[in-house]
Protein backbone atom coordinates (compact mmCIF):
# COMPACT_ATOMS: atom_id res chain seq x y z
CA UNK A 1 0.00 0.00 0.00
CA UNK A 2 2.55 2.62 -1.13
CA UNK A 3 1.78 6.21 -0.30
CA UNK A 4 3.37 9.53 -1.03
CA UNK A 5 7.07 9.40 -1.90
CA UNK A 6 9.38 11.43 0.33
CA UNK A 7 10.83 14.36 -1.60
CA UNK A 8 14.39 15.59 -1.16
CA UNK A 9 13.06 18.88 0.27
CA UNK A 10 10.85 17.03 2.80
CA UNK A 11 13.77 14.84 3.85
CA UNK A 12 16.03 17.86 4.35
CA UNK A 13 13.38 19.74 6.33
CA UNK A 14 12.64 16.75 8.55
CA UNK A 15 16.36 16.15 9.15
CA UNK A 16 16.71 19.75 10.32
CA UNK A 17 13.86 19.29 12.83
CA UNK A 18 14.38 15.81 14.32
CA UNK A 19 17.17 13.42 15.30
CA UNK A 20 16.37 9.78 16.03
CA UNK A 21 17.93 8.19 19.11
CA UNK A 22 16.53 4.66 18.94
CA UNK A 23 13.92 2.31 17.50
CA UNK A 24 12.29 -0.68 19.23
CA UNK A 25 10.34 -2.89 16.83
CA UNK A 26 8.25 -5.89 17.87
CA UNK A 27 6.74 -8.12 15.17
CA UNK A 28 4.37 -10.99 15.94
CA UNK A 29 5.02 -13.53 13.19
CA UNK A 30 3.41 -16.48 15.00
CA UNK A 31 -0.12 -15.64 13.91
CA UNK A 32 -2.11 -17.68 11.45
CA UNK A 33 -2.72 -14.88 8.98
CA UNK A 34 -1.02 -15.48 5.64
CA UNK A 35 -1.36 -11.84 4.61
CA UNK A 36 -0.58 -9.65 7.63
CA UNK A 37 1.06 -9.42 11.06
CA UNK A 38 0.90 -7.07 14.06
CA UNK A 39 3.73 -4.62 14.67
CA UNK A 40 4.59 -2.34 17.59
CA UNK A 41 7.24 0.32 16.99
CA UNK A 42 8.62 2.76 19.55
CA UNK A 43 10.85 5.61 18.44
CA UNK A 44 12.80 7.89 20.78
CA UNK A 45 13.81 11.15 19.11
CA UNK A 46 14.65 14.77 19.78
CA UNK A 47 13.02 17.64 17.92
CA UNK A 48 12.89 21.38 17.67
CA UNK A 49 10.27 22.23 20.34
CA UNK A 50 6.90 23.03 18.75
CA UNK A 51 7.91 21.58 15.36
CA UNK A 52 5.58 19.63 13.08
CA UNK A 53 6.66 16.78 10.84
CA UNK A 54 5.66 13.23 9.90
CA UNK A 55 6.96 9.69 10.02
CA UNK A 56 6.71 7.22 7.17
CA UNK A 57 4.74 4.00 7.69
CA UNK A 58 3.61 1.55 5.04
CA UNK A 59 0.90 -0.38 6.89
CA UNK A 60 -2.48 -1.95 6.24
CA UNK A 61 -3.90 -0.12 9.25
CA UNK A 62 -2.91 1.74 12.41
CA UNK A 63 -4.65 0.70 15.60
CA UNK A 64 -2.97 3.06 18.05
CA UNK A 65 -0.67 6.11 18.10
CA UNK A 66 0.80 7.42 21.37
CA UNK A 67 3.13 10.43 21.47
CA UNK A 68 4.76 11.25 24.81
CA UNK A 69 2.08 9.32 26.70
CA UNK A 70 -0.82 11.04 24.91
CA UNK A 71 -3.12 8.98 22.70
CA UNK A 72 -3.52 10.52 19.24
CA UNK A 73 -6.29 9.84 16.72
CA UNK A 74 -5.47 7.10 14.23
CA UNK A 75 -6.84 9.39 11.52
CA UNK A 76 -3.42 11.10 11.61
CA UNK A 77 -2.25 8.11 9.52
CA UNK A 78 -2.86 8.86 5.82
CA UNK A 79 -0.92 8.28 2.58
CA UNK A 80 1.67 6.13 4.42
CA UNK A 81 2.47 8.95 6.85
CA UNK A 82 1.66 9.81 10.44
CA UNK A 83 1.41 13.56 10.98
CA UNK A 84 3.03 14.84 14.18
CA UNK A 85 2.70 18.38 15.52
CA UNK A 86 3.76 20.45 18.52
CA UNK A 87 6.71 18.17 19.27
CA UNK A 88 8.63 18.40 22.54
CA UNK A 89 12.41 18.56 22.77
CA UNK A 90 12.47 14.83 23.76
CA UNK A 91 9.81 12.52 22.29
CA UNK A 92 8.69 8.91 22.40
CA UNK A 93 6.31 7.71 19.70
CA UNK A 94 4.56 4.33 19.90
CA UNK A 95 2.68 2.99 16.89
CA UNK A 96 0.63 -0.23 16.91
CA UNK A 97 -0.21 -1.31 13.39
CA UNK A 98 -1.06 -4.18 11.08
CA UNK A 99 1.53 -4.76 8.38
CA UNK A 100 1.14 -6.77 5.17
CA UNK A 101 3.51 -9.49 4.07
CA UNK A 102 5.08 -8.76 0.70
CA UNK A 103 5.30 -10.89 -2.41
CA UNK A 104 7.24 -8.30 -4.43
CA UNK A 105 10.70 -8.68 -2.89
CA UNK A 106 10.24 -5.55 -0.75
CA UNK A 107 9.41 -5.80 2.93
CA UNK A 108 8.76 -9.00 4.86
CA UNK A 109 7.80 -12.14 2.94
CA UNK A 110 5.94 -15.13 4.42
CA UNK A 111 6.14 -18.63 3.03
CA UNK A 112 4.71 -21.74 4.66
CA UNK A 113 5.95 -25.07 3.37
CA UNK A 114 2.83 -27.00 2.32
CA UNK A 115 4.44 -30.35 3.24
Amino acid sequence: MPGTNLSRAEAAERASLVATDSYRVTLDLAGESETSFPSVTEIDFSATPGASTFIDLIAESVERIVLNGQELPTSLFADSRIALKDLAERNTLRVESTMNYSRTGEGLHRYVDPA
